[in-house]
């Protein structure tokens, strides 16, 4: 079998695995939802704390899963799908991701704070494709960054552009390996990759694909112990 055949071959069973394991973890988002709110509602046997957290850890654990998910299919895809590019208010796109990430931040001990622009943006993509960028860069700062501290998440306009830009105390990564940081090589040695912010789900390299397939630029900076990890898209006329 050619190369090309092997490689057409590995994406559909990715997208099989993604349809297989999908369905199942919908089902358990579906039916924790329902644990919870039965038991919030029961009057005669109070949900104790430590059930609480349970539940709470269980439902977040799921959403690490549902993102490492969505990454997959992203790898999985036609090489010659495209995606589609519509224009869209930005800021609500941002606030959307930031409140779907909050209680992941909330369990891992930090709190992420949204900084809006002066006025509405308009840009135009893949909303769905973006939020996924963006998801990713947000949780790879929530695993970084030191317990207690904040994660901001600042929309930035520049030149005719907007910046959509995650900074975080979890260490910047150096100039040097920003390449390598977001490279296949980079995710597959992990943790073990001194520098490079590996992430759960190959996060900035995810994040990094899906930004080529919308033709944005990731911007990578920070210094010292501040890391900035950015989107950066062309504003459209409002």
């Amino acid at each position: 079998m050619s190369d090309a055949r092997v490689a057409d071959a590995l994406r559909k069973l990715a997208r099989l695995a993604v349809h297989d394991l999908r369905n199942p973890l919908s089902a358990v988002i579906t039916n924790l939802d329902f644990a919870r709110g039965t038991l919030a509602r029961n009057r005669t046997a109070p949900m104790t704390a430590e059930a609480q957290e349970a539940l709470a850890d269980s439902a977040v654990a799921c959403d690490a899963l549902r993102l490492v998910l969505a990454n997959l299919e992203l790898f999985a895809r036609d090489p010659e799908q495209r995606f589609s590019a519509l224009k869209l208010a930005l800021e609500p796109v941002c606030r959307e991701v930031v409140a779907a990430c909050s209680s992941r931040a909330q369990q891992l001990g930090t709190r992420l704070a949204f900084e809006g622009a002066p006025r509405e943006l308009f840009v135009r993509t893949d909303r769905a494709l973006f939020a996924l960028a963006l998801e990713n860069l947000i949780a790879n700062a929530i695993q970084h960054a030191p317990n207690g501290s904040v994660v901001t998440i600042a929309v930035v306009v520049h030149d005719g552009s907007a910046s959509v830009i995650v900074r975080d105390h979890g260490g910047a990564i150096a100039p040097e390996l920003r390449e390598h940081a977001v490279g296949v090589e980079g995710q597959l040695r992990g943790a073990r990759s001194v520098g490079t912010r590996y992430g759960r789900g190959a996060g900035l390299h995810t994040a990094s694909a899906a930004a080529a397939c919308l033709g944005i630029e990731l911007v990578l900076g920070g210094e010292g112990e501040q890391s900035e990890i950015a989107l950066a898209l062309p504003l459209e006329p409002s």
